[in-house]
């Protein structure tokens, strides 16, 4: 059908890609005329383009689906080596199965808030040397739970919370390493023979804490950062910021020198060291020197 107008043709909508051809000039081919040769072409080939294809720009309204499955963009968001799933509220998401996020040129790993460029400031893992660092903006936070619909915290309880002021378990930080639990706040830290160890609970407005340092402990409160208690080695106990119970000493309790008291509270007796003297104030205030220095 030569003198067949185009517009005058059957309308063919839903080409068969393998087996449906198009009349194409081959301008490589020279043997129909100087111009080229008129041959067919199928439209996969058309599209493949033998492998290579260049694009100002193209929209698919469908999924694209790269090399079977390891690249998948659909509705729910981009996925490398898996179907991506989406979360709800959330946008695109960006789902990687068993792979890293690796920029090429800085040979950093940048992730974001909620999935998406927050405030200005990604947030990385370099590991372009042998030094490795996590830098976040703001504050992050570990919790446990499904959430609320948009990524609502409805349902979450939050474990820890990492920012500029330190790490709180349980707690937003107000120390550098802050621990608090409604039941029984413990902190358990372990370390070489030798090295120091410490322990610290607040109370209201006071805080204490302990320490343990080449077998001894030491009960301290915050205000002075003086110890106050110390139970040594051979079972030796330390009244004040005791430092050695003397050669040999086992089982030896041990006071240092204090302030001598100025009144006498009902109901009591008070037993201090004044000048290396052991002595006794009794609740009528007559003191009592139990032994000289």
């Amino acid at each position: 059908m030569p003198d067949t107008k185009i517009t005058a043709l059957t309308a063919l909508t839903a080409a068969d890609p393998a087996n449906d051809v198009l009349p194409i000039v081959d301008v490589s081919d020279t043997t129909m005329a100087a111009s080229g040769t008129t041959k067919k072409i199928s439209i996969n080939n058309v599209l493949g383009c033998s492998g290579t294809a260049t694009l100002a720009s193209a929209t698919i309204t469908g999924d694209l689906t790269v090399r079977t499955n390891q690249l998948i963009v659909n509705s729910s968001g981009v996925g490398v080596g898996a179907t991506p799933s989406a979360w709800s509220g959330i946008g695109p998401a960006l789902q990687v199965e068993q792979a890293s996020l690796l920029s090429e040129s800085s040979n950093q790993l940048y992730l974001t808030a909620n999935g998406y460029f927050a405030g200005g400031q990604w947030n990385y893992i370099n590991n372009a040397s042998a030094d490795q660092y996590y830098q976040i903006s703001g504050s992050h936070v570990w919790r446990s739970g499904t959430g609320g619909a948009g990524g609502t915290a409805i349902g979450w309880s939050t474990l820890m919370t990492l920012n500029s002021t330190g790490l709180g378990v349980g707690v937003t930080p107000s120390e550098r390493l802050h621990v608090f639990s409604a039941g029984s706040p413990n902190v358990l830290v372990e370390g070489n023979a030798g090295t120091y160890a410490k322990y610290v609970s607040k109370v209201g407005a006071k805080t204490w804490s302990s320490g343990y340092r080449s077998g001894t402990l030491q009960f301290e409160i915050q205000e002075d950062s003086t110890t106050r208690f110390v139970v040594a080695n051979g079972g030796n106990v330390g009244v004040g910021n005791i430092s050695a119970f003397g050669t040999s000493a086992v089982c030896v309790i041990g006071i240092a020198n204090g302030t001598a008291p100025t009144t006498s509270p009902a109901g009591m007796g008070q037993l201090y060291v004044e000048a290396g003297a052991l002595k006794y104030r009794g609740s009528s205030g007559t003191v009592t020197t139990i032994a000289n220095a």
